[in-house]
């Protein structure tokens, strides 16, 4: 190695910079600098932002039509998350970017799986059965002259575990309270 190579700029000193990072470079520790200082200033109330990504989860979970676009939205959230932590990893901006990313992701997520938790199964179609029962509410409905019942077959079946079965008020017996048996075709 000659005196001549040893004082040639090495990549490992000066960090070779593409064309974006010379023209954007500048502007970009500009808007980094800004976005530190309000993030300094208004430290006091970033914490406040946490309900606020909660509540656009679950919004998002609301006004989102299905399950792939629920994943992509999470998904979404989960980079959104990280590309900032990966720009400037050590800006309390980042810091709070991401931690409001995640409270978008962590309400959208909650609310589908509660959705999920307490979804009953539905029937696909319209069937006749005949079937053993324990009834487990029994309702009247006066006004439109019908008892609704909630029971729970007996023997498993293609059936889901709890049904709602509406019986005119006029067939209907004293006997249909809860815990009674009862056979049901309908």
């Amino acid at each position: 190695m000659t005196a001549s190579d040893a004082s040639a700029p090495s990549i490992a000193v000066k960090p070779l910079q593409t064309g974006l990072a010379r023209v954007f470079g500048r502007k970009l520790e500009t808007i980094g600098a800004h976005l530190e200082a309000l993030a300094d200033r208004e430290r006091d109330q970033l914490p406040l932002w946490l309900p606020v990504g909660v509540g656009l989860g679950v919004a998002a979970w609301f006004w989102l039509p299905d399950k792939s676009a629920w994943t992509v939205f999470m998904l979404l959230a989960a980079a959104s998350a990280l590309a900032p932590l990966a720009l400037a990893p050590a800006s309390r901006w980042s810091r709070a970017l991401a931690v409001f990313c995640v409270a978008a992701l962590l309400g959208c997520a909650n609310i589908w799986w509660k959705a999920e938790r307490v979804a009953a199964p539905r029937l696909a179609y319209a069937q006749m059965a005949r079937f053993d029962a324990t009834i487990d509410t029994a309702q009247r409905l006066p006004a439109k002259e019908i008892v609704r019942l909630v029971v729970s077959p007996f023997a498993p079946s293609q059936l889901p575990p709890r049904l709602r079965v509406n019986v005119e008020q006029a067939k209907a017996g004293p006997g249909l309270v809860p815990g009674a048996a009862v056979r049901i075709r309908a």
